[in-house]
């Protein structure tokens, strides 16, 4: 059983599992198009970051090691927040995880480009990184958890949504 799952029944709260479960056939499809949906939003959100790249280089007039650096505070928020956010996903759920993260890479897509300093840009990269990986978690847990209560694959036109977000957010 994984840490977040049995911290979850430790505090007495139900998995995102059991509580699908219960759901009758129509809620179960609406949260399967809500799921569809966030992946669409992380897509776009992710995308919208990687068209600004040269934009950013040349408005920082950064070296190839320089953006190299930038490029790696998005992996370092990244990597934290994967060794950190299970116990929390767990304690607050996926859906509120979801709202969290994608309101974090909302607002630091909006200061990507607003940053006045390089060292601002490098903080807002790594907390935009740190709010895409928990976004990232908590909609791969809760699209498992609505897969496993429609009883039937759905993960693959998941990602595929992010990719067609993905699209969007590039155009």
């Amino acid at each position: 059983m994984s840490e977040s799952v049995s911290s979850a029944r430790a505090v007495g709260h139900d998995t995102p599992n059991a509580v699908h479960r219960r759901l009758p056939v129509a809620k179960r499809e609406r949260a399967r198009y809500a799921t569809m949906a966030v992946f669409f939003i992380a897509g776009m959100l992710y995308a919208s970051w990687g068209v600004h790249v040269p934009t950013v280089r040349d408005k920082f007039h950064l070296s190839p090691g320089s953006l190299s650096i930038a490029l790696l505070a998005v992996a370092a928020g990244s990597i934290i927040a994967m060794l950190t956010n299970g116990p929390w996903i767990a304690r607050v759920g996926t859906r509120r995880a979801c709202l969290a993260g994608g309101i974090g890479m909302s607002v630091c897509g909006a200061l990507i480009l607003a940053a006045p300093a390089y060292w601002l840009l490098l903080m807002v990269l790594a907390i935009f990184g740190f709010s895409m990986a928990t976004l990232d978690v908590a909609m791969n847990a809760e699209a498992s958890a609505v897969e496993e209560a429609l009883d039937r694959p759905i993960m693959s036109s998941l990602h595929g949504m992010f990719s067609i977000g993905g699209m969007a957010g590039a155009a």
